[in-house]
C-alpha cells in the first residue's frame, strides 16, 4: 500500500477541521469548502450539518461571509458525499429545523424510510409527513414493500384527539372535536379552526394529509411502472 503526498495531506487537515469545527464560532471559508469537497470528506458531515443549521437560523442581515459559504456550499457538498454518509448526517436532527432538513431532502433526493421512521419514533410526526414529498434517486421492486409498509405507518397513526359529548354552552345536547391542544371545535370540523392550530385528529393539517396522499398516490404510480409487463421485459 502507498499514501501519496495528498493523501496525507488532507488527512492531516481532515483531522484539523474535525477539532475546529466543534467550536461553534468557526465556520470553513470558500478554500476549505473546496478542499473538503475535493477531497470527500464525508467525516465532517455530521459538523458541518450543524454549521449549515446553525448559520440558516441567524437573521439574513447578520450573516457573515462564511455564514453564507456554508448555506451555499453544504448542499452541494451532500451531493459529492456518498449517499449514505449524506442521510445519516440529515436525519440525525431534524427537529432543530424540519423546514431546512426536509427542504435539503427534497432537493437532494435524499427520502430514506429508516430515516423517517426514526422521525415517527421521535414523535416527528408532523415533519416526517412533509418529508414523505422526498424521493430516491431510484426505485427497483425490492423497494416496494417497504415503501407500502411506510405508508400504512402513517395511516395508522393513533388519534391524539377525541370526540366527546357536549351539554354546555352552543354544542349543547352533541357531540364536539377536542384537537390533541385540548381546542374545542364542533364535531363535523375535522382540522381545528382554532388560529395556529389546524390539525387534526391524528396531529396532522391539512398540508401534511396532503403529502401523505401524495405519497400514496406516487406510490401507486410506481407499482405500475415497476410491475407493468412493458417494462418487466425492457
Amino acid at each position: 500500500m502507498k499514501v501519496t503526498a495528498q493523501q496525507l495531506n488532507a488527512e492531516v487537515l481532515k483531522r484539523k477541521y474535525l477539532q475546529l469545527l466543534e467550536n461553534p464560532d468557526i465556520f470553513p471559508s470558500q478554500k476549505n469548502w473546496d478542499f473538503i469537497i475535493e477531497n470527500n470528506m464525508y467525516e465532517l458531515a455530521p459538523l458541518l450539518y450543524k454549521k449549515y443549521l446553525s448559520a440558516i437560523a441567524i437573521e439574513e442581515s447578520s450573516r457573515g461571509i462564511y455564514h453564507n459559504d456554508t448555506i451555499e456550499m453544504f448542499p452541494r457538498y451532500l451531493e459529492y458525499i456518498p449517499r449514505r454518509h449524506a442521510i445519516k448526517a440529515l436525519y440525525s436532527d431534524t427537529s432543530t429545523n424540519a423546514k431546512a432538513s426536509i427542504d435539503l431532502a427534497i432537493k437532494l433526493n435524499l427520502f430514506d424510510i429508516d430515516g423517517i421512521l426514526d422521525m415517527l419514533d421521535r414523535d416527528e410526526i408532523r415533519a416526517a409527513a412533509r418529508m414523505l414529498v422526498a424521493l430516491m434517486p431510484s426505485y427497483d421492486t425490492n423497494d416496494l414493500e417497504d415503501l407500502k409498509d411506510l405508508l400504512d405507518d402513517f395511516l395508522e397513526l393513533p388519534e391524539l384527539g377525541h370526540y366527546e359529548g357536549s351539554s354546555i354552552g352552543i354544542l349543547s345536547g352533541g357531540e364536539r372535536y377536542i384537537c390533541p391542544n385540548g381546542h374545542v371545535n364542533k364535531d363535523d370540523v375535522e382540522f381545528c379552526t382554532h388560529e395556529g392550530c389546524n390539525q387534526n385528529i391524528k396531529g396532522l393539517t391539512p398540508t401534511e394529509v396532503e403529502c401523505i396522499n401524495t405519497y400514496a398516490n406516487r406510490l401507486e404510480i410506481l407499482e405500475e411502472m415497476l410491475l407493468s409487463p412493458k417494462r418487466a421485459s425492457e
